[in-house]
C-alpha cells in the first residue's frame, strides 16, 4: 500500500538566528504513491505546533524541508521535537 513517511530528523542550532536559534531538517520518502504531491509538512516542539509548510515529494522519492525556530529565553534544556506529514495507512511513521 502507498506510504509517506518521516524517515530522519536532525536538530542542530543555528546561532545566525540569534540566541536560542535552531534548524530542524526532517527527510521524507514516498513508497509506492503514483504521483508526485505537493504535502504539507509540520513541525511540533513539546507538542505545540510551531510551524507549517508544504513539500514537492515526488512520487517513489526522497525530499527534505528545512525549518527554522527560535526557542525563547526560558525554553533551555531538552525539547520534544517531532515533524509530521497527513496520515496514512502506516500511522507510526507520519
Amino acid at each position: 500500500p502507498p506510504n509517506r513517511a518521516v524517515v530522519d530528523v536532525v536538530a542542530a542550532p543555528a546561532p545566525e538566528s540569534g540566541p536560542g536559534g535552531i534548524t530542524v531538517t526532517a527527510e521524507l520518502a514516498d513508497f509506492g504513491h503514483g504521483a508526485a504531491a505537493t504535502l504539507p509538512v509540520s513541525l511540533a516542539i513539546d507538542g505545540q505546533v510551531v510551524a507549517k509548510a508544504s513539500v514537492e515529494l515526488p512520487a517513489g522519492g526522497r525530499a527534505r524541508k528545512t525549518f527554522f525556530h527560535v526557542l525563547g529565553a526560558d525554553e533551555s534544556g531538552t525539547h520534544v521535537v517531532d515533524v509530521s506529514l497527513p496520515g496514512d495507512d502506516f500511522p507510526l511513521d507520519d
